[in-house]
C-alpha cells in the first residue's frame, strides 16, 4: 500500500513556527511508520533539523518536507543559506561546549545526513530505513 503524501510545512520566521512544524511532522509520521522507536528518532532528527534552521535565520522562511521513500523516511529542511555550509554538517546546533552535539544525534537516528546548497538556499536531508515501509492507510 502506498504511505501517507509527502508533508510540505512551511514554518514561520522565529520559534513560535517550531511547535506546528513539530505538531505535523509527529502527525504525519504516526501515518508513515509503524514502528514506535523509529518514528520518535524521526520526529527527534525532523526537530532538530528545524531548530537548526530557525536559529542560523531566525527571520526567514524555512520548509519542512517528509516523504516515504521505498523503505525509507526522508526529511528535509530548506532554508535561507547564510552560514558557509562546511559549518553545518559538523556543528549542527550545539551548546557552546560542544558543536557537535546535533550533528551527532542526527548520525545515530538516521541511517543517512546530507546538506547542500543551491541557488541560496541551504537543505539538510536525513534518511532513514523504516524496515516494513509504511503503515497501512
Amino acid at each position: 500500500m502506498p504511505g501517507p503524501r509527502p508533508l510540505v510545512h512551511e514554518l514561520a520566521a522565529g520559534e513560535p513556527g517550531l511547535p506546528a512544524a513539530r505538531s505535523q511532522l509527529r502527525s504525519w509520521l504516526t501515518h508513515a511508520v509503524e514502528d514506535t522507536i523509529a518514528r520518535h528518532d524521526l520526529l527527534l532528527a525532523g526537530t532538530e533539523l528545524c531548530t537548526e534552521a530557525l536559529e542560523r535565520q531566525p527571520t526567514a522562511l524555512v520548509v519542512l518536507r517528509a516523504w516515504v521513500e521505498h523503505q525509507a523516511v526522508v526529511i528535509e529542511v530548506t532554508a535561507p543559506a547564510g552560514v558557509p555550509l562546511h559549518e553545518v554538517v559538523p556543528r549542527i546546533r550545539a551548546p557552546r561546549r560542544d558543536r557537535r552535539w546535533r550533528a551527532s544525534i542526527l548520525r545515530q537516528v538516521c541511517d543517512e545526513v546530507s546538506a547542500a546548497e543551491s541557488g541560496g538556499a541551504r537543505t539538510v536531508r536525513c534518511r532513514r530505513l523504516t524496515g516494513g515501509g509504511p503503515r497501512p492507510g
